[in-house]
């Protein structure tokens, strides 16, 4: 599972470091990867507390005050739930009901059907739903959702955006925000050409894990070539410094490091699924610590 994914990365990062190989983690999003002082890992995605921000300050800027929270009862989906819940909180809003699932559920009609008919609050009291989960049921908990008549916007992890998700929820799959690291809607021509070669190849476009993929494997082998060796400690050095000589342009966009080996000065942008296809809402450029548009005054719910 990717909550398992999340731990073995963490020890993969010991294990590397140990063995003094550079290690650049495209999905471990949690957020203790880069708090061990280790000068050979680098994480290339978002972790965990930058995008639980941005999708609580997109509930605080449409004016959410009220939430269903549905996560699988992962690694990932107990840290990204407290953190959303503590963040939504601060935002002055509140999450009405919490409920975890097996990350193997593929039903969710109980729990569904519980919303609609329980006597504690009712359906049209809540602004948005927030969905944790795999993207192998992703798909069905959306079209079992909006075949209840659920209508809320759901928000969630970029499993929302995977494929599999957009197929198994076909004509239910409307309002759905997630975020990604890159505007869907304005990409470089770097990213038209690798695209276009990805779906080629492999008949469906991109994910933003390929991306990350493919700008990991290009951004190693400029390191090398810039640095002019393969010495482990000698390229990290090099990763070190892009933030003060110059970034790594990517098709996802720019990437740097702080000492930490952490990604910054990256947007995190807002995502919404319209006329068939994904299509950025928002950025969100509080990625390297609060953030300005996190001192907002807390909504009065």
């Amino acid at each position: 599972s990717r909550g398992l994914g999340d731990v073995y990365k963490r020890q993969a990062s010991q294990i590397y470091q140990d063995a003094g190989v550079l290690f650049l983690a495209t999905f471990a999003t949690d957020d203790s990867l880069t708090q061990h002082s280790f000068d050979l890992t680098f994480r290339v995605t978002i972790p965990i507390r930058y995008s639980s921000r941005a999708l609580a300050h997109h509930a605080f800027e449409q004016k959410y005050c009220n939430l269903l929270m549905f996560a699988e009862r992962s690694h990932f989906g107990r840290e990204k739930s407290l953190m959303l819940k503590q963040l939504i909180e601060d935002y002055g809003s509140q999450i009405v009901l919490s409920a975890s699932f097996e990350d193997n559920t593929e039903d969710f009609q109980d729990i569904l059907l519980y919303v609609q008919d329980n006597k504690v609050f009712s359906t049209s009291e809540i602004d948005a739903i927030i969905f944790l989960g795999s993207p192998l049921h992703a798909g069905d908990f959306i079209a079992q959702a909006r075949r209840i008549g659920i209508k809320q916007p759901i928000l969630g992890s970029p499993t929302l955006q995977s494929p599999h998700t957009i197929e198994v929820a076909g004509d239910a799959m409307q309002d759905i925000v997630t975020y990604s690291l890159f505007d869907q809607t304005d990409r470089p021509d770097s990213w038209g050409r690798f695209a276009k070669n990805f779906e080629n190849r492999y008949g469906s476009p991109p994910s933003d894990w390929s991306a990350l993929s493919f700008d990991s494997i290009g951004l190693l082998a400029n390191t090398i070539a810039d640095a002019e060796t393969v010495l482990q400690q000698q390229l990290a050095r090099h990763l070190h410094s892009l933030a003060h000589i110059a970034p790594y342009k990517g098709v996802t966009g720019k990437i740097t490091f702080n000492l930490h080996g952490e990604i910054i000065n990256r947007e995190i942008n807002l995502i919404s699924y319209q006329d068939g296809k994904f299509a950025a809402i928002t950025d969100w450029s509080g990625v390297d610590g609060e953030g300005s548009n996190d001192r907002a005054s807390p909504l009065n719910c």
